[in-house]
């Protein structure tokens, strides 16, 4: 086999307190379509597709509790601190999207709308979702 073997990541599950919410958040914040599998009697279960296949699944954890990362402030350095995940990162189409991301994250108050450059490689942008997990927001400069 030539090339690499993987190309990228398929999708990140989120056990959700309120699903609705959480994947209103989503859909919204990012112009997502949500699409509804969650079988009749079962757990709510919705995806959350971007254009090139990868996806957010939003799943009920209503009766579950839900262990959120501690609070962190830009430049402070990694977020994990025990938290079963650190974070996870999007990827904005460029620069544009990324500003037009911050504005509509800051409208719903999941951000300052601090984005840092790191490195003149990247400009990155932290946020938290209704269920304070850290999520951030990257595209190449």
């Amino acid at each position: 086999m030539t090339g690499p073997l993987l190309q990228g990541i398929n999708h990140v599950a989120l056990a959700a307190p309120d699903v609705e919410a959480t994947a209103a958040f989503y859909a919204q914040g990012f112009d997502l379509e949500i699409t509804d599998i969650s079988e009749p009697g079962s757990y709510r279960n919705l995806l959350l597709f971007f254009p090139n296949g990868s996806f957010v699944q939003v799943l009920d954890a209503a009766d579950a509790p839900v262990v959120v990362a501690p609070a962190s402030t830009p430049g402070d350095g990694r977020y994990h601190q025990g938290a079963p995940l650190d974070h996870f990162s999007l990827f904005a189409a460029d620069v544009a999207a990324l500003e037009e991301l911050r504005d509509r994250l800051v409208e719903r108050s999941a951000t300052d709308g601090h984005i840092e450059d790191i490195a003149g490689i990247v400009l990155n942008l932290e946020f938290k979702d209704p269920d304070g997990r850290n999520v951030d927001v990257t595209a190449f400069v």
